[in-house]
Protein backbone atom coordinates (compact mmCIF):
# COMPACT_ATOMS: atom_id res chain seq x y z
CA UNK A 1 0.00 0.00 0.00
CA UNK A 2 1.02 3.21 -0.74
CA UNK A 3 2.32 5.81 1.88
CA UNK A 4 -0.43 8.85 1.71
CA UNK A 5 1.65 12.12 2.41
CA UNK A 6 -1.14 13.92 3.50
CA UNK A 7 -2.73 11.57 6.23
CA UNK A 8 1.18 10.84 7.26
CA UNK A 9 1.87 14.60 7.45
CA UNK A 10 -1.27 14.97 10.02
CA UNK A 11 -0.25 12.25 11.56
CA UNK A 12 3.11 13.97 12.22
CA UNK A 13 1.68 17.49 13.43
CA UNK A 14 -1.31 15.44 15.67
CA UNK A 15 1.45 13.93 17.72
CA UNK A 16 1.66 15.71 20.80
CA UNK A 17 5.50 16.44 21.57
CA UNK A 18 5.84 17.74 18.12
CA UNK A 19 3.27 20.46 17.74
CA UNK A 20 1.77 21.03 21.49
CA UNK A 21 5.09 23.47 22.36
CA UNK A 22 4.73 25.22 18.79
CA UNK A 23 1.03 26.11 19.05
CA UNK A 24 1.91 27.39 23.08
CA UNK A 25 4.73 29.56 21.87
CA UNK A 26 2.33 30.96 19.56
CA UNK A 27 0.04 31.41 21.90
CA UNK A 28 2.69 33.28 24.07
CA UNK A 29 3.42 35.41 21.13
CA UNK A 30 -0.23 36.37 19.98
CA UNK A 31 -1.98 36.74 23.46
CA UNK A 32 1.84 38.20 25.38
CA UNK A 33 1.13 35.39 27.92
CA UNK A 34 4.17 33.32 29.95
CA UNK A 35 4.04 29.73 29.20
CA UNK A 36 3.59 28.01 32.37
CA UNK A 37 3.02 24.23 31.35
CA UNK A 38 5.53 22.41 33.38
CA UNK A 39 5.25 24.11 36.42
CA UNK A 40 1.46 23.56 37.17
CA UNK A 41 -0.05 20.39 38.69
CA UNK A 42 -3.93 20.34 38.71
CA UNK A 43 -6.64 18.57 41.56
CA UNK A 44 -6.83 14.64 41.77
CA UNK A 45 -10.30 13.86 39.76
CA UNK A 46 -12.08 13.41 43.13
CA UNK A 47 -11.40 16.68 44.11
CA UNK A 48 -12.19 18.36 41.01
CA UNK A 49 -15.60 15.95 40.45
CA UNK A 50 -16.50 17.49 44.40
CA UNK A 51 -16.15 21.00 43.42
CA UNK A 52 -18.31 20.65 40.06
CA UNK A 53 -21.25 19.22 41.90
CA UNK A 54 -21.61 22.22 43.64
CA UNK A 55 -20.47 25.02 41.70
CA UNK A 56 -23.10 27.56 41.53
CA UNK A 57 -21.95 29.19 38.63
CA UNK A 58 -23.12 25.59 36.49
CA UNK A 59 -26.70 26.07 37.73
CA UNK A 60 -27.08 26.47 33.89
CA UNK A 61 -25.08 24.08 32.48
CA UNK A 62 -26.21 20.23 34.02
CA UNK A 63 -25.25 18.30 31.13
CA UNK A 64 -21.70 19.75 31.54
CA UNK A 65 -22.14 19.17 34.80
CA UNK A 66 -22.70 15.51 34.09
CA UNK A 67 -20.63 14.82 31.49
CA UNK A 68 -17.81 15.66 33.75
CA UNK A 69 -18.82 14.55 36.87
CA UNK A 70 -19.03 10.88 35.46
CA UNK A 71 -16.15 11.53 33.27
CA UNK A 72 -13.82 12.75 36.48
CA UNK A 73 -15.75 9.54 38.44
CA UNK A 74 -14.09 7.06 36.05
CA UNK A 75 -10.61 8.70 35.83
CA UNK A 76 -11.07 8.66 39.57
CA UNK A 77 -11.58 4.75 39.61
CA UNK A 78 -8.34 4.28 37.32
CA UNK A 79 -6.01 6.02 39.64
CA UNK A 80 -7.07 9.34 40.59
CA UNK A 81 -3.84 11.06 39.15
CA UNK A 82 -3.74 14.32 38.36
CA UNK A 83 -4.46 15.10 34.91
CA UNK A 84 -1.89 16.62 32.24
CA UNK A 85 -2.96 19.60 30.48
CA UNK A 86 -1.87 20.26 26.84
CA UNK A 87 -1.23 24.05 27.94
CA UNK A 88 -1.16 26.37 31.18
CA UNK A 89 -0.08 30.54 30.95
CA UNK A 90 0.26 32.94 33.27
CA UNK A 91 -1.56 36.35 32.13
CA UNK A 92 -0.47 38.79 34.30
CA UNK A 93 -1.14 37.07 37.41
CA UNK A 94 -4.71 35.05 35.96
CA UNK A 95 -4.42 31.25 35.30
CA UNK A 96 -5.40 30.19 31.94
CA UNK A 97 -5.10 26.34 30.89
CA UNK A 98 -6.26 24.97 27.47
CA UNK A 99 -6.71 21.99 25.33
CA UNK A 100 -5.91 21.24 21.64
CA UNK A 101 -6.96 19.06 18.76
CA UNK A 102 -5.33 19.25 15.82
CA UNK A 103 -7.58 15.98 14.32
CA UNK A 104 -10.63 17.96 15.46
CA UNK A 105 -10.29 19.75 11.79
CA UNK A 106 -8.63 16.92 9.74
CA UNK A 107 -11.69 15.91 7.22
CA UNK A 108 -13.29 18.92 7.96
CA UNK A 109 -13.35 22.71 10.33
CA UNK A 110 -15.09 23.13 12.99
CA UNK A 111 -18.19 25.60 13.04
CA UNK A 112 -17.74 27.84 16.26
CA UNK A 113 -21.35 27.77 17.27
CA UNK A 114 -21.48 24.42 16.72
CA UNK A 115 -18.37 24.18 18.71
CA UNK A 116 -19.49 26.42 21.37
CA UNK A 117 -22.70 24.07 21.96
CA UNK A 118 -20.13 21.10 22.17
CA UNK A 119 -18.68 22.60 25.07
CA UNK A 120 -21.66 23.30 26.99
CA UNK A 121 -23.35 20.39 26.53
CA UNK A 122 -20.29 18.43 28.05
CA UNK A 123 -18.94 16.78 24.52
CA UNK A 124 -15.56 18.40 24.56
CA UNK A 125 -13.13 18.37 27.83
CA UNK A 126 -15.57 18.49 30.53
CA UNK A 127 -13.47 17.24 33.13
CA UNK A 128 -10.53 19.60 32.19
CA UNK A 129 -13.27 22.82 31.81
CA UNK A 130 -13.93 21.49 35.43
CA UNK A 131 -11.09 21.94 36.95
CA UNK A 132 -11.69 25.42 38.75
CA UNK A 133 -7.58 25.90 40.60
CA UNK A 134 -4.22 24.88 39.82
CA UNK A 135 -1.10 24.37 41.86
CA UNK A 136 1.61 27.26 40.61
CA UNK A 137 4.36 28.57 42.65
CA UNK A 138 3.23 26.57 46.08
CA UNK A 139 -0.40 28.48 45.80
CA UNK A 140 -3.70 27.43 44.87
CA UNK A 141 -4.85 30.02 42.15
CA UNK A 142 -7.44 29.42 40.25
CA UNK A 143 -8.35 29.52 36.75
CA UNK A 144 -9.94 32.08 35.01
CA UNK A 145 -9.67 31.85 31.30
CA UNK A 146 -9.52 28.09 29.00
CA UNK A 147 -8.08 27.74 25.15
CA UNK A 148 -9.34 25.55 22.66
CA UNK A 149 -7.36 25.42 20.17
CA UNK A 150 -8.40 23.23 16.56
CA UNK A 151 -9.17 24.06 13.41
CA UNK A 152 -12.13 26.56 12.69
CA UNK A 153 -14.36 27.55 9.73
CA UNK A 154 -14.06 30.93 10.88
CA UNK A 155 -10.77 32.14 11.97
CA UNK A 156 -11.77 35.19 13.99
CA UNK A 157 -11.17 35.49 18.09
CA UNK A 158 -14.08 34.21 19.39
CA UNK A 159 -14.49 33.98 23.57
CA UNK A 160 -18.09 32.98 25.48
CA UNK A 161 -18.20 32.73 29.33
CA UNK A 162 -18.93 29.26 30.53
CA UNK A 163 -20.55 30.28 34.07
CA UNK A 164 -17.18 31.86 35.41
CA UNK A 165 -15.10 30.56 32.96
CA UNK A 166 -13.76 32.12 30.20
CA UNK A 167 -13.77 30.11 26.95
CA UNK A 168 -11.54 30.66 23.71
CA UNK A 169 -11.53 28.87 20.34
CA UNK A 170 -8.58 29.88 18.34
CA UNK A 171 -8.06 28.23 15.07
CA UNK A 172 -4.39 26.35 14.95
CA UNK A 173 -3.60 27.04 11.36
CA UNK A 174 -4.59 31.03 11.29
CA UNK A 175 -2.43 31.30 14.81
CA UNK A 176 0.62 29.46 13.15
CA UNK A 177 0.33 31.56 9.93
CA UNK A 178 0.35 34.78 11.92
CA UNK A 179 2.97 34.26 14.81
CA UNK A 180 5.42 31.47 13.34
CA UNK A 181 7.64 33.85 10.84
CA UNK A 182 7.74 36.09 14.07
CA UNK A 183 9.42 33.27 16.02
CA UNK A 184 12.83 32.39 14.09
CA UNK A 185 15.24 30.79 16.22
CA UNK A 186 12.71 28.24 17.35
CA UNK A 187 11.09 27.75 14.18
CA UNK A 188 15.02 26.67 12.90
CA UNK A 189 15.48 24.72 15.57
CA UNK A 190 11.96 23.03 15.32
CA UNK A 191 12.52 22.07 11.68
CA UNK A 192 15.91 21.28 12.54
CA UNK A 193 14.34 18.57 14.69
CA UNK A 194 11.40 17.45 12.11
CA UNK A 195 14.48 16.71 9.66
CA UNK A 196 16.54 14.36 12.03
CA UNK A 197 13.31 12.50 12.39
CA UNK A 198 12.53 12.07 9.11
CA UNK A 199 15.96 10.74 8.50
CA UNK A 200 15.99 8.48 11.37
CA UNK A 201 12.64 6.82 9.93
CA UNK A 202 14.09 6.13 6.46
CA UNK A 203 17.32 4.82 8.50
CA UNK A 204 14.51 2.54 10.44
CA UNK A 205 12.94 1.46 7.19
CA UNK A 206 16.16 1.11 5.34
CA UNK A 207 18.25 -0.79 8.41
CA UNK A 208 15.56 -1.93 10.47
CA UNK A 209 17.35 0.10 13.09
CA UNK A 210 14.98 1.89 15.57
CA UNK A 211 15.37 6.17 15.92
CA UNK A 212 16.84 4.69 19.60
CA UNK A 213 19.35 2.67 18.28
CA UNK A 214 20.62 5.24 15.19
CA UNK A 215 23.19 8.19 16.35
Amino acid sequence: MDIDPKVFAWWIFGYQKFYEDIIRKCICHAKGWTDIIGEVKTPKPTVIRSHAESRPDWQELESLRRSACGLLARRAERGNRAMALDAAFDDGGQIVIGEFKSWGGFEKPHDREALRKDVQEGRCFPDRLAIHSVRYNNEDRPVSHFVFATSLKDTAPYTFPLGDLVVEFMDIANLLKNNVQSLPDCKTRWFAALDEAVCKVKTYVELGKPPSCTS
